[in-house]
């Protein structure tokens, strides 16, 4: 499941190690302490993968491009001929889609 590193809580662990510019900061399976939530985010990594959590709720997860258009698309779904809520479902995916975009890169 993927996290926005301030929401992240210590306790978590990693599901993949994290790399920045080349050099490992940590591994796959480190427990994850506020000293190194604060030291990855200040090095620019804003978005962790971690290993399933129940303390994780929905909200908190951050789903991948694939997930989060198909969703929308489903939600939007039973207003198709509604043009002002069709302007909703662009606004929403144009915001959220070059957020997720910026997550990525």
């Amino acid at each position: 499941m993927r996290v926005l590193t301030p929401l992240a809580r210590p306790g978590l662990r990693l599901a993949k190690p994290i790399i920045v510019d080349g050099r490992p900061l940590l591994g796959k399976g480190t427990a994850l302490t506020r000293r190194y939530l604060r030291s990855l985010y200040s090095e620019g990594v804003h978005l962790l993968e971690v290993e399933p959590d129940a303390r994780v709720q929905t909200w908190e997860q951050v789903p991948d491009v694939n997930e989060f258009v198909t969703e929308l698309e489903r939600r939007f779904s039973q207003v198709q001929s509604d043009p002002r809520m069709m302007m909703v479902k662009q606004a929403v995916a144009d915001v959220y889609l070059d957020f997720l975009f910026e997550l990525e890169s």
